[in-house]
């Protein structure tokens, strides 16, 4: 792991046994999941500034497994019944054979402050765990894993013990860390778990963006131009297909190419936003990069004017995800276009320029509005902003919920 160690300062014991089932998530510079890998990276060193060790366990990096994580986003799609059903089996034995790992491990190794699961479909890491009754457990959900898979991804064949799993391992946790109040009150619904048992911590900014300083920009460079961004995975829900067919119809009205459209990234809804970028490529101009680095990443998205985050309801009526890009471009000095959350809420709220909307009328105003914007916030707001959504923040409110919590007398931290 990457990052800053300190001198221990919490009462809890020295280090986190973190673990990742998701059998695709890797953390490589060359990873195929760059959201999770994100949002791991960020929290673990967010635990790390706190002084924590952070032990990681990822199936994915277990003999025989690593071939997994360089699976591409949208491969189930294309996949036969046939073929799911074997990606399932292979699941389960993934989940056996590194639960065994996590076993013998964790009987190897000292009493952890913490067990902390990053749930994924068809895995429960630690339910393996040799510390599981004496230490509190938590499990990070940044979605239901098993309808996802099974209704966005189209890549689950036995969705009836995904579902199963799932749900078990969501009841065994002693807290459950959900990425939003509407994913939080899913889950609860889902699982039959106490809504209390259930701690909202959003995303937060990546430490490369909040370790360098970034004077606010949050203002289009061009007068009477918008620069809109994209970065992220290129699939159905961020409605891309959308941003570029409204920001042409924009442009078809002032009788200019007044809004540009860029896009980082790669998936299985590439080719179609090439397709219909080369449809209206008269009235609109859009660059697509394809997949790139990080660094490079970022250092392309201080160039925009606004980024886009579009995502929408896919299982369920309700967008219950945490919009990692809305960070991003948070710490980078720029505002944002994008659905409904409470993400958006609060860091409007906090001082960042953003525009809401929920169809394509809605979408268009926001255009317009934001290339006559000139809204920009202090250096102190943005410091601000920035100190309160860091993942030091996130990992502190973890901790700070975990600490009210007393070891039972006989030293056992929870009942089976």
């Amino acid at each position: 792991m990457n990052g800053e160690r300190h001198t221990k300062t919490s009462p809890l014991a020295a280090h986190v046994d973190y673990l990742i089932g998701g059998l695709r998530i890797s953390l490589g510079a060359d990873s195929t999941t760059p959201g999770p890998r994100t949002h791991i990276l960020g929290f673990t060193e967010g635990l790390q500034r706190l002084g924590y060790e952070v032990r990681l366990q990822m199936t994915s990096g277990m003999p025989g497994l690593r071939r997994f994580s360089t699976l591409r986003e949208g491969t189930g799609i294309r996949s036969s019944f046939a073929r799911l059903v074997l990606s399932d089996l292979a699941r389960l034995a993934a989940m056996i054979w590194a639960g065994l790992q996590v076993s013998v491990d964790s009987r190897r190794s000292a009493k952890p402050a913490l067990i902390y699961e990053r749930a994924a479909v068809m895995q429960s890491l630690s339910s393996f765990h040799r510390w599981r009754r004496h230490v509190p457990v938590v499990v990070e959900s940044n979605g239901l894993m098993a309808r996802e898979t099974a209704h966005d991804r189209k890549a689950l064949a036995f969705a009836g013990i995904a579902t199963r799993i799932e749900r078990r391992l969501y009841r065994s946790a002693d807290l459950i860390v959900a990425v939003s109040r509407d994913l939080a009150d899913e889950i609860a619904t889902f699982a039959d778990v106490p809504r209390e048992k259930i701690l909202t911590v959003p995303n937060a900014i990546p430490y490369v963006l909040l370790d360098r300083e970034i004077l606010p920009r949050m203002t289009p460079s061009n007068p009477g131009e918008l620069l809109v961004g994209f970065v992220g995975s290129v699939v159905p829900w961020q409605q891309l297909e959308l941003l570029v067919e409204v920001a042409s119809d924009v442009n078809r009205s002032v009788g200019r190419r007044a809004v540009k459209v860029e896009v980082v990234g790669e998936g299985p809804n590439l080719q179609a936003i090439r397709s219909i970028a080369g449809d209206v490529e008269a009235h609109l101009a859009v660059n697509i990069y394809g997949a790139l680095d990080q660094e490079q990443a970022f250092a392309i998205m201080r160039g925009w004017d606004v980024g886009y985050a579009g995502h929408k309801a896919t299982v369920g009526s309700t967008m219950y995800h945490s919009p990692l890009k809305l960070y991003e471009y948070a710490g980078s000095g720029i505002g944002a276009i994008c659905t409904p959350s409470d993400d958006a809420v609060a860091l409007a709220a906090q001082g960042m320029p953003i525009w809401v909307f929920s169809d394509a009328d809605e979408l268009r105003a926001a255009l317009t509005e934001a290339l006559g914007s000139r809204s920009q916030p202090g250096i102190e707001d943005l410091r601000q902003l920035r100190a309160d959504n860091s993942w030091t923040a996130r990992a502190s409110s973890v901790i700070a919920a975990l600490d009210l919590r007393s070891p039972q007398p006989e030293g056992v931290y929870r009942h089976a």
